[in-house]
């Protein structure tokens, strides 16, 4: 309060002026992680973020390097500082995202694979830092053409086999491909999402889609898509979030430069500081 407000109250007999607010801040119970994850990722996004998520990018005919992946990247952002983890464990439960269309693999090799990765987590001190489980990405677009037994089977398998080791199941996420057709397995799902970028889907009917096919206790993950060609604005997607108590996570696609397909992700096309302001209010409401 400066000197003039001091001299104006002591006349008028007014209560303290307030003090300005403080930065924005998050509802509870929303998430922000980024789609994917590579080396250079934590020590960028650690201050924004509040779980990474790891995906499965890699030579899936090498098991034992796509474990020793995922493994380098969950201890890269265990020592930035980002506690919460999403595994994606495609590679564990269906057959090479080269052939199409994919198949399930056999119960019993699907369990060995996943008590392996599961051991693995454990041995490396990584376990604890399981929130979630990305099943696949886009199972339903053609090239997958999953359907919601293939998705029920899966995502049973999971809890089971993760049930030995958490006494918090993970919680399980996919991201669809856009369709006006119903999400095969959603009912099996924590946490459901479709890929749209650069349409308006709070307003064309796509999100309200969604919607309607999740149970009261599923939540949505919103996805803006931050990298070229879209370089979509993060804000009404957190105002959106902020106002629809259903959504429980906004991931934004694409953090790093993935080329060629991606070349200038939000780190380096100038959206990083929309990105990351939003990150900053709804890790706010998360800090010890």
């Amino acid at each position: 309060m400066n000197w003039f407000q001091k001299q104006l109250r002591k006349v008028l007999d007014c209560p303290p002026c307030p003090e300005p607010p403080g930065p924005g801040v998050s509802r509870p119970g929303l998430e922000y992680c980024y789609f994917g994850l590579q080396p250079t990722d934590p020590p960028q996004i650690h201050n924004h973020v509040t779980i990474a998520h790891i995906g499965s990018w890699g030579d899936w005919n090498n098991f034992d390097g796509m474990l020793n992946m995922v493994m380098a990247l969950g201890h890269d952002a265990k020592k930035a500082g980002i506690e919460r983890l999403i595994f994606t464990p495609d590679f564990c439960c269906f057959t090479n995202y080269n052939q199409s269309p994919r198949q399930v693999l056999p119960l019993t090799t699907m369990q060995a694979k996943l008590i392996t990765f599961a051991d693995r987590l454990r041995s490396e001190n990584l376990i604890e830092q399981v929130w979630g489980m990305y099943v696949i990405d886009e199972p339903n677009k053609p090239e997958n053409a999953l359907s919601a037994a293939n998705v029920s089977q899966v995502c049973s398998t999971i809890r089971d086999v993760f049930s030995h080791y958490l006494l918090t199941a993970p919680k399980l996420c996919i991201t669809y491909w856009w369709t006006w057709d119903h999400f095969p397995g959603i009912e099996s799902l924590d946490y459901a999402g479709f890929d749209n970028y650069g349409a308006p889907i709070f307003t064309n009917g796509m999100y309200n889609h969604l919607r309607s096919q999740l149970k009261p206790e599923q939540k949505s993950i919103i996805l803006p898509g931050g990298s070229n060609p879209w370089r979509e604005n993060p804000d009404p997607f957190y105002e959106f979030a902020q106002n629809n108590l259903e959504v429980g996570m906004i991931m934004p696609f694409l953090w790093f430069d993935n080329p060629p397909e991606f070349p200038h992700g939000i780190v380096s096309n100038g959206m990083a500081p929309q990105y990351t302001a939003v990150g900053q209010k709804i890790l706010a409401v998360h800090a010890p």
